[in-house]
């Protein structure tokens, strides 16, 4: 269930909201340390016509407190992507981001549920079948690297009304 979908979130939002050009993206540290922020969102986000920044936070005061910094202030646009951050700290980061009135793409259909303005999510009710699957396959004796990697075959785009009035729209990709 690697979520890999950072270009995709990046370019919905760009169809969605054609005019912003600085893009502010929330990170817990731990993600920043390891992964490759230029490759995965910065060169994705500039295809795209934004100039990526990344903002660190591991809690949800550090998270709180980003947001309502001078620098977050002169983003035209967030990505808050899959990572440990946009998890704990999931109610601040949506209370301050409308609070901004910015435009933002996130990576679950929960964050949209509890108030986040869009969300391109890969539905993973596949996993729990797949998994029993290739476990019957192993101890029948399959070779494990033999079997093909199942990856997410459905997608959904969920929306939150710009007025914040009723349900968010869901929307199979």
């Amino acid at each position: 269930l690697a979520d890999d979908w950072h270009a995709k979130r990046i370019e919905l939002l760009r169809d969605a909201f054609p005019k912003g050009r600085r893009l502010g993206v929330l990170l817990d540290r731990n993600w920043a340390n390891y992964e490759d922020f230029a490759g995965l969102i910065g060169k994705p986000a500039e295809t795209f016509g934004y100039l990526a920044t990344p903002f660190l936070a591991d809690t949800p005061a550090e998270a709180r407190a980003v947001l309502q910094g001078a620098n977050a202030r002169l983003m035209d646009a967030w990505y808050i992507p899959p990572n440990y951050i946009a998890y704990l700290a999931e109610r601040e980061i949506i209370e301050q981001l409308q609070h901004m009135n910015v435009p933002a793409m996130h990576a679950t259909e929960q964050e949209v549920a509890n108030g986040a303005l869009m969300a391109f999510a890969q539905d993973a009710s596949f996993a729990s079948e797949a998994m029993a699957d290739l476990t019957l396959r192993i101890l029948r004796g399959e070779d494990a690297g033999a079997i093909p990697v199942q990856r997410a075959k459905k997608f959904v785009l969920a929306v939150r009304p710009r007025d914040n009035l009723g349900a968010p729209q869901i929307h199979p990709a």
